[in-house]
């Protein structure tokens, strides 16, 4: 994929399937379904994943274009990579393979993503910033954490 298109899935304005999205108790994991706003042949995923085997608070927020393959992820609580703590964002540099990547340490992470270091363990919060983050359009949606 072309860096201009990447770009442009990012940018683009996005709705969710649901009015509810309840984030996974610890040890699970959850897709949500996205679609673009003004261009509903643009499907994404978004997934929160909780399922640390050591970290058992682990937060892990992702965004995969359903044509066009992974775009980001975002650990917030989980392992280090490369010597870079987490929080940490990996961009998928358009989206050609996920060995193709681009790592954003705490410091560097976009204004909008640095709200969830305030607390990170607050995933309503946290998952809230990133849907926002990647231009979901939240009006009337409503994100609750499932205890289940």
């Amino acid at each position: 994929m072309e860096a201009a298109d990447y770009s442009k899935l990012i940018i683009l304005d996005k709705d969710s399937n649901n009015n509810l999205l309840a984030i996974p108790a610890e040890g699970l994991q959850k897709n949500f379904k996205l679609r673009g706003k003004f261009t509903s042949k643009e499907k994404f995923d978004s997934t929160v994943c909780r399922t640390g085997h050591i970290n058992k608070n682990k937060l892990t927020l992702i965004l995969n274009s359903k044509s066009h393959v992974p775009m980001m992820r975002f650990d917030i609580i989980g392992t280090n990579h490369n010597d870079i703590p987490t929080p940490h964002l990996h961009i998928f540099n358009c989206g050609e393979s996920i060995i193709d990547q681009t790592v954003l340490p705490k410091n560097q992470l976009p204004e909008q993503l640095k709200n969830c270091l305030n607390d990170l363990t607050n995933v309503v919060e946290n998952f809230t910033s990133f849907l926002k983050f990647i231009n979901v359009d939240l009006n009337g949606v409503q994100i609750i954490t499932d205890f289940v």
